[in-house]
């Protein structure tokens, strides 16, 4: 006859318990790292650019991309299901993130002298270029940050 015996370590258990729970729980660490970027898009803005700069603006005053700092203001996230979105409601934030190259309608734009006054003649379009400046970036040391702090997470017998 052959006769099998098993001794489980209930703190053995119970770190494999405590573990798997931190695996499904995260927020406390997406939490964390939604702080760590809204720190990180502002530091790109007041650097001007990071890890790469961002070709100046054409205005002689003030700091490219924050003059007012209403984009640069507005970021934020929230955890939605396992992810952080991160983002901005200002509408013209695409544009200043992925660059603009294209043809435009524009209304009113060309006037002209009719009997003493200027009327508009209507439609018109220009060229609109705006280069690229990427605010909402993750830097390498963003995603190092994030390791250690999944890590710390992890850590059982905490």
């Amino acid at each position: 006859m052959f006769t099998v015996q098993v001794t489980v370590d209930n703190s053995a258990l119970r770190a494999i318990q405590d573990l798997g729970e931190r695996v499904r729980f995260l927020d406390p660490v997406r939490r964390d790292f939604g702080e760590r970027m809204l720190r990180s898009i502002r530091q790109n803005f007041q650097a001007g650019g990071r890890p790469d700069s961002w070709k100046p603006s054409k205005k002689k005053s003030g700091k490219t991309l924050i003059d007012s700092a209403r984009l640069m203001n507005s970021i934020t996230y929230r955890l939605e299901g396992e992810v952080v979105a991160i983002g901005t409601n200002v509408v013209y934030a695409a544009a200043h993130q992925f660059g603009v190259d294209k043809q435009v309608s524009v209304r009113g734009r060309a006037k002209r002298q009719v009997g003493g006054h200027h009327q508009r003649t209507g439609k018109g379009t220009r060229h609109m270029m705006l280069p690229a400046r990427p605010f909402l970036l993750v830097q390498d040391a963003d995603l190092a940050y994030l390791n250690q702090r999944i890590g710390q997470h992890l850590k059982v017998g905490q």
